[in-house]
């Protein structure tokens, strides 16, 4: 079966959707049975090439006038099914990849939408999206609640089905005597090593590092992409640049998959203060936790120390109760857990894999 993902970015640094479209592009190269290719924006980084998995990148900004590109790019490539994927960072507000499942429709190629957040903003394109789905799958649980019931009427029969994410970044094994040298050279004072690793909004709490974590005792490494136009952004800069803390916090920017799985597993605690706590859709606390390292995570379903997976649960916004438990349990780690990574991703490819048989066996009926 010829299946071909289409993503914006494939997998961009900053971009969670092109890292999970990259994963799942390998899983179902994996799992045999599938002739995968990717379409993404020209210019995108990609990793090594995968047995399998053919990327090929089209220049466009997935404006209106790109529709035509990217469909001949799409038609050349006779793929038996195409399945997009929603929102990624290179799409911005641009209306392409939105109207796109409507134009394959039309040329009677099977397409499966799957929604990882938001849905576009404008009223038309909602209704566009909704008319032209057949399949949709979403990595969010409940995520129908946060659907209006007429949207819902419009979808019809492909309303979403549930097939959770898994974490994106690559098993590391390390050695005691690696993981204290990649220690030292983020802490090379003899400090703790507290670490905040993913993407830098508001929402994900970035700024109450700065008080959970004590500058006398810990060398704080947040670990993502920094934009400086960004004015969130400028305010952890700052932060970090200003006494207490300076001399006290690296702010290392985006790293490679390889080099963050190093620095999260050397880490002697990973804090996420998620301003509205952690969901099953946080891949980068699940990936954190099979490392084995402390995580101190927000919840507002959780609380307290779970030693099955080295995880201190808090409240929201409870500043005084992270910084409590990253003091107690700070340095405690478990043994690695990465083979549950790629027991994940197969159950992830297997379950799409009867998506798409589904529709092509639908599709032969007709």
């Amino acid at each position: 079966m010829r299946v071909l993902l289409v993503a914006g970015s494939y997998p961009p640094a900053h971009c969670g959707v092109g890292a999970y479209t990259a994963s799942l592009a390998s899983a179902l190269a994996r799992l045999g049975g599938f002739t995968v290719g990717v379409l993404t924006s020209a210019g995108t980084e990609y990793p090594q090439p995968v047995p399998g998995v053919n990327v090929f990148t089209i220049s466009c900004n997935w404006t209106w006038r790109d529709l035509g590109r990217l469909v001949r790019a799409i038609w050349a490539w006779r793929p038996d099914l195409v399945h997009v994927q929603y929102p990624t960072q290179a799409y911005g507000e641009q209306g392409a990849p939105w109207t796109l499942p409507a134009i394959l429709k039309l040329l009677r190629i099977p397409t499966v939408q799957t929604w990882h957040e938001f849905l576009p903003h404008h009223r038309w394109l909602r209704i566009v999206v909704a008319l032209a789905a057949t399949r949709v799958i979403v990595v969010r649980p409940k995520y129908e609640s946060s659907l209006t019931a007429s949207f819902l009427r419009l979808l019809g029969r492909a309303r979403p089905q549930l097939i959770p994410n898994a974490p994106p970044l690559e098993p590391i094994e390390l050695s005691d005597s690696n993981r204290k040298l990649t220690k030292a050279r983020y802490a090379p004072t003899g400090k703790n090593l507290v670490v905040y690793f993913g993407f830098m909004y508001l929402h994900k709490g970035v700024e109450q590092m700065f008080e959970i974590a004590d500058p006398r005792q810990d060398q704080l490494v947040i670990a993502g992409h920094l934009d400086s136009s960004n004015p969130y952004h400028r305010t952890v800069t700052a932060l970090a640049e200003a006494p207490p803390w300076q001399g006290a916090a690296t702010l290392a920017g985006y790293l490679p998959n390889a080099e963050a799985a190093a620095l999260l597993a050397s880490a002697d605690a990973i804090v996420f203060p998620f301003r509205e706590g952690m969901g099953q859709w946080n891949t980068s606390v699940s990936g954190a936790q099979m490392l084995g390292t402390l995580v101190i995570v927000t919840s507002a379903e959780r609380s307290g120390y779970d030693a099955e997976t080295n995880t201190y649960f808090c409240t929201p916004n409870d500043i005084s109760k992270l910084r409590a438990a990253l003091r107690e349990y700070v340095g405690r780690r478990i043994p690695a857990t990465h083979h549950r990574a790629a027991e994940a991703w197969k159950k992830i490819a297997e379950a799409h894999g009867a998506v798409y048989r589904g529709m092509l066996a639908r599709k032969e009926k007709r």
